[in-house]
């Protein structure tokens, strides 16, 4: 729907921004906790991020569709792709 067009240079700006500081510290942070605390527990934190991550998602979601008026819109509309 329109719902991309609006938003589409905050998401390019967001990613972009991510992407640099994922690039930036997590190479080095894993290898570092690999080499301090093992292989398992590295995975395991890595699976807590992800999953902070998924529950941070859910709460903000909702907060940044009522910050944007956009109340007639369904989560499931944002990840299905439709134009």
């Amino acid at each position: 729907m329109y719902f991309y067009s609006i938003l589409q240079g905050e998401y390019i700006a967001l990613y972009s921004i991510s992407f640099s500081l994922a690039h930036i510290f997590s190479h080095n942070s894993g290898m570092q906790m690999v080499a301090k605390y093992g292989f398992e527990f590295t995975w395991n934190c890595m699976v807590l991020f992800a999953l902070f991550g998924i529950f941070m998602l859910l709460v903000f979601l909702p907060i940044f569709f009522k910050k944007r008026a956009i109340k007639s819109i369904k989560i499931t509309d944002v990840f299905s792709h439709k134009t």
